[in-house]
Order: C-alpha cells, then sequence, then structure tokens
C-alpha cells in the first residue's frame, strides 16, 4: 500500500487534518486512527485496519503503488485539458496602456519596460477584429467572449474605437466583458445602451470606504475617485448591466473590508442580482519591491478569517474567490464531498487569453502586456502567431514541470503564474511558488475546516 504524496497534515490536539490536494478530499483523523494506518500501512494484517485502510483509499489517500497514483494524476490533467477546452476564451483588445488615475500598487507602471504611448485607432482595432475572427475560425468549437482592458479602455479619446468594439461583438454575437477603473463611465452610457444586449458584465474596482479608496485609487492629479465609481456602480445596475465589484486587498485595507459592505448594502447594490463581488489579493509577480503593502498570503488570509468571524455579511458578498488555491478547499469543505483541483494555474494556461494592444502584439495574459519579448504573436500587418512562444503558456501545467511533481500541494497552485517564471525568472519550465502558502492552507483549515469536522 502506498500513502499518497498529494498530502497536507495538519496536527492539532487530539487530532489530524488530512487534505488530499489530488482528490480534493478532507478528513479529520485521530491521533489513534492515524497510528493504526501508519501500522497498517506497513503491515497489512494489523486488526481493525482493513475498514479503515479501505476508507482511505476510496477517498484517494492510499493507492495499491505509486504506479496508480500516476494513473489517477493524468486522469485529472486529462480532465482538465478537456474542461479547458469547453472554458470560454477571452478575446481581449487593449484600445490604450494610458490610464487617468495612478493607483499605488499598478503592475503597469513597473520597472519592466517603458509601456508604448500609442492608443489604437480604427484601423488597428479592425486589424484586432479580423484576427480574432481567424481565431476563431480556427477553434470553432471553442466559445468566446470579447473584452474591454487598458490601461483604461473608457477614455474619452477612445469612444469611436469602444463603439467599433461593441458593433463587431454585437455582429458575432459576443457576449463583451469591460475592466474600468469607472471614472468615466457615465459618458460612455449612450454607446453602452445602443449595445445593451451585447454587454455581459463591467468589472469596476473598489477598495474601501471613500477615505482608503481615494488614497489607493487617485486620479494623475491626485483627486479621490470614490464618488464618481460608486456613481458608476448605481448608474450602471440602473441600465440593467451587470456589475462584476472588485476589491484589491492588502494589509492596508483589509480590515475595512465590513465598511464596504455595508456600503454596497446601504447603497442597495446587494438587493440587485446584476451585482457580485469579487477579492483581489495585491501580488508583485516581477517582486519589484514597488509595490506598496504586498502581503504573505497566510497574513492576508488570517486578516480576513478574522474580518469574516466579526461580520458574516462580508463572507457572504465576497467570499474567498480571490484566493485561487483556497476556492477550491472552501467549496469542498462546504459541500462536505471531494472537488477537483487545478493542474493549470490561470486561464492563459489552457489559451484562455488573446490579448491585442496597442503596439500590434498578441499576448497571452492580460498583466504581460506591453512586453513584446513575452507577445505570443501580432496582429498587424495581419494575424501571425508564434506558436514556440504561445507554448509556453499553454503547454504549462503541474505535469510539465518538472519541479511539480513532487510537491504535495501542486493540484491546489498550479504551478503558479506563468508570467511570473517568464518575467522573472526567465524560464517557463521552473514554477512560480508563492512563500508561504503551506501555511496559508494550514491557518485556513485551523480556521474554518478544524471547526466543521
Amino acid at each position: 500500500m502506498y500513502l499518497t504524496r498529494f498530502l497536507v497534515r495538519y496536527k492539532q490536539s487530539g487530532c489530524e487534518i488530512w487534505l488530499n490536494t489530488l482528490t480534493g478530499a478532507v478528513d479529520r483523523l485521530s491521533h489513534d486512527e492515524v497510528s493504526l494506518i501508519d501500522a497498517a500501512l506497513s503491515r497489512p494484517d494489523v486488526d481493525g485496519g482493513e475498514p479503515l485502510l479501505n476508507q482511505l483509499e476510496s477517498r484517494g489517500y492510499i493507492y495499491p503503488d505509486e504506479t496508480a497514483e500516476k494513473q489517477a494524476f493524468d486522469l485529472l490533467v486529462d480532465q482538465h485539458a478537456q474542461a479547458g477546452e469547453n472554458r470560454i476564451t477571452n478575446l481581449i483588445i487593449c484600445p490604450t496602456y494610458s490610464c487617468n488615475l495612478r493607483c499605488v500598487y499598478c503592475f503597469e507602471r513597473l520597472p519592466h519596460g517603458n509601456l508604448s504611448r500609442k492608443s489604437m485607432d480604427l484601423t488597428s482595432v479592425s486589424a484586432a477584429l479580423a484576427a480574432f475572427k481567424l481565431i476563431r475560425e480556427q477553434e470553432p468549437e471553442r466559445r468566446y467572449s470579447l473584452g474591454l482592458f487598458g490601461g483604461e479602455p473608457l477614455l474619452p479619446a477612445n469612444r469611436m474605437v469602444v463603439s467599433q468594439i461593441f458593433a463587431d461583438a454585437k455582429r458575432n454575437s459576443l457576449p463583451v466583458m469591460i475592466v474600468s477603473n469607472g471614472v468615466n463611465v457615465s459618458s460612455f452610457i449612450p454607446v453602452m445602451e445602443e449595445y445593451l444586449s451585447s454587454i455581459w458584465a463591467v468589472q469596476l474596482t473598489v477598495d474601501g470606504p471613500e477615505d482608503i479608496h481615494d488614497k489607493r485609487r487617485p486620479t494623475a492629479r491626485g483627486r479621490g475617485t470614490f464618488k464618481a465609481v460608486a456613481a458608476a456602480v448605481d448608474l450602471l445596475l440602473e441600465k440593467g448591466i451587470k456589475v462584476v465589484l472588485r476589491a484589491n486587498i492588502d494589509r492596508d485595507n483589509i480590515g475595512r473590508l465590513p465598511e464596504l459592505t455595508s456600503i454596497a448594502n446601504n447603497r442597495g447594490w446587494t438587493d440587485n442580482p446584476a451585482f457580485s463581488c469579487s477579492l483581489a489579493p495585491v501580488k508583485d509577480h516581477l517582486r519589484s519591491g514597488r509595490i506598496p503593502n504586498v502581503t504573505p498570503e497566510a497574513e492576508l488570509l488570517s486578516a480576513l478569517l478574522d474580518v469574516y468571524e466579526a461580520d458574516s455579511a462580508s463572507e457572504e458578498l465576497f467570499g474567498f474567490e480571490g484566493f485561487q488555491m483556497l476556492t477550491t478547499i472552501a467549496g469542498l469543505v462546504k459541500k462536505g464531498e471531494p472537488s477537483t483541483p487545478r493542474v493549470y494555474h490561470c486561464e492563459a494556461n489552457y489559451g484562455g487569453f488573446w490579448v491585442a494592444g496597442p503596439d500590434g502584439f498578441l499576448y497571452a495574459c492580460p498583466e504581460s502586456i506591453g512586453q513584446p519579448e513575452l507577445a505570443i504573436g501580432r496582429f498587424i500587418p495581419e494575424l501571425e502567431v508564434w506558436n514556440a512562444n504561445r507554448d509556453k503558456w499553454v503547454e504549462r501545467n503541474i505535469s510539465t514541470i518538472t519541479a511539480c511533481g513532487d510537491c504535495q500541494i501542486s493540484p491546489l497552485c498550479g504551478g503558479g503564474c506563468t508570467y511570473a517564471s517568464l518575467a522573472h525568472q526567465a524560464d517557463d519550465a521552473r514554477p512560480a511558488c508563492e512563500p508561504g502558502l503551506i501555511h496559508a492552507i494550514e491557518v485556513f483549515l485551523q480556521k474554518r475546516v478544524l471547526p466543521s469536522c
């Protein structure tokens, strides 16, 4: 008998919590049961060991041998590959890298090269849309959406370009997702109303109540933006447009989350079915040291759980989705049954993004924009895909990264961020391991899983 290597064991007085990262199973075992398991693994004839071993085998903790575990692992990889083909492929246009805000944690302003100041005109947008048409034709079995990203896509100078993108989406029955800072939403309402049926959602960012948001997300002239963004949420919901409110969190604002929840409740946002929220831990994938308040995930999670313990309404509204690894664990604890972990880190690893920038290049990830050395092709003068570059993203998973093979939590992290590997390590064959992930899992097991087992 063989005990899986994909096992996190969290020891507490009188018990252990076992988390099987390959199958998603979570179980509480007494120390007596653990001792019985240890004895039975070396001597299967130990009295009372067989029923327990059978149960553990059914949960994926025990296999006849390493080969059987490898077969289960390969099956998981195949399942994820098939699931990736059924997920939506996001065709994203960045009309400009320019932005009217100066957010303190903006990853696009890190010293990894000067972003192009060029903006798309109608001709370059037409080239991007023509390239996307060819991509759809080459993989017609996939589902597609059209996205607007930046910089800030909803700048006044981009109005004609945005209108052209909406028109193309309507012609091709593509849902549109807009990622905006929200400041200029009101001036784009007329064109949004014209193409209302094509707009799937608008993602806006609010980092807390007015004082904390305005400190983190001011305009280029240092003015606050909370009032404008809150008004944009009101207006979009009034027009029947779905709003995804994102809060970028770190140690600076995590304690203010209940105030943001109260704002959402008091303004009636949470009463509208078209409104939802998500969290996004602030990260520095380049390890530049230029982004303030980047918080270790274990510390941030511990603080978040304290917030949720004191304010259940915030947990109901925001949940854990921004913590990619813990979303799986939180879901299976709530459902009480195993779930399928990830072999990929994000959508970029199954070809989920094609991002067209104003520099004429195509990128596999929205965070890698503006860095031609990471481009996977170009769309000007015509579509050209550089498969060797693209394979660094779409062929990357925990079965192709050698170092992930012996890692007990690789089925939860998916090998880490590909962008971080390529930009920081210049090596797609190495994992981009976040420090303290095991500790973050243990914090979650202690505070959430242990009481519910």
